[in-house]
């Protein structure tokens, strides 16, 4: 399907050419636990990977950013019905990658090893 994503008409770009960003394959897959009863009742955890094939780093598709593949990670622990505590990992692992890129000039490098600890309400 991303051979799809092509410039189709243009005055500016060539025809053909591959749209910027846009992987040729990519995927993700999440998986979570949380124990319904016994001693973990209300604690949880998950793991996913993310991953994206090269992409045209601009529209004249002089460049390639490459592809990349982020692993990511939650635990949460629910204080009670409407209160849960929560730490999100984001790419585990440390890889450098490009997010993105508008030109050689304007290039995103993606979020290095982060986490989020937060709390979450409901009424």
């Amino acid at each position: 399907m991303a051979d799809r994503a092509k410039v189709v008409r243009s005055s500016d770009f060539e025809v053909g050419n591959r749209l910027l960003n846009v992987p040729k394959r990519s995927g993700s897959l999440w998986a979570t636990w949380e124990p319904s009863a016994g001693m973990l009742h209300g604690a949880g955890v998950g793991s996913g990977v993310f991953a994206a094939s090269d992409r045209a780093g601009d529209l004249e598709n002089s460049f390639s950013i490459g592809g990349y593949t982020r692993l990511d990670a939650s635990l949460w622990y629910a204080l009670n019905p409407k209160i849960r505590l929560s730490l999100n990992m984001k790419n585990l692992t440390d890889e450098y990658y490009v997010e993105s890129s508008v030109s050689q000039g304007q290039i995103a490098p993606g979020e290095g090893r982060s986490v989020l600890l937060s709390i979450n309400g409901s009424f």
